[in-house]
């Protein structure tokens, strides 16, 4: 007696093999879509971490120069890589810096929006100035585009006088 196979049990059907690559793709679409994520919180995360160290090192200069008896001198200014002060920003510049839609950062080519002498940016990404208050206090903000230029972003860091 001689068993063969019937017409419905041939294998497998091309419903099925595309059913089974459409669960693939989407499995596989799904992974990438969370590694991607990951990628750019992790960045994100990086550029943070950096710009907190770069306001650290501006408060750290402010608490140098005003231990050794010296004085600042201006209201906004940044300090450079040099331990120098460097002024700039006057008031009308420096309002409505809590609003990140429509910052431009430029580097002092006199082009528009925040212009930021070339000492106060450091790494060639992180814009830095200083509002020193009048109530004893200093303000360290950074300033940065994101590395996949969807925003802007800053960290601010204030040191107080007692």
């Amino acid at each position: 007696m001689r068993v063969g196979l019937k017409n419905n049990q041939a294998g497998s059907t091309i419903i099925e093999v595309l059913t089974a690559l459409m669960i693939i793709s989407v499995v596989i679409t799904g992974a990438y879509a969370t590694a991607s994520r990951s990628s750019s919180i992790t960045r994100q995360s990086q550029e943070r971490t950096q710009a907190t160290k770069v306001a650290e090192q501006q408060i750290e200069s402010i608490k140098s120069i005003i231990t050794a008896g010296g004085t600042i001198g201006s209201d906004y200014f940044c300090i450079d890589n040099s331990g120098n002060v460097v002024n700039h920003f006057i008031e009308s510049e420096i309002s409505g810096l809590d609003d990140l839609t429509s910052v431009v950062l430029t580097s002092g080519d006199g082009t528009g929006g925040e212009d930021y002498p070339s000492q106060c940016v450091f790494n060639d990404l992180y814009h830095v100035h200083v509002e020193q208050r009048g109530d004893g206090r200093y303000v360290s903000t950074v300033r940065w585009e994101r590395a996949d230029g969807s925003a802007i972003d800053q960290n601010r860091m204030v040191y107080g006088i007692d």
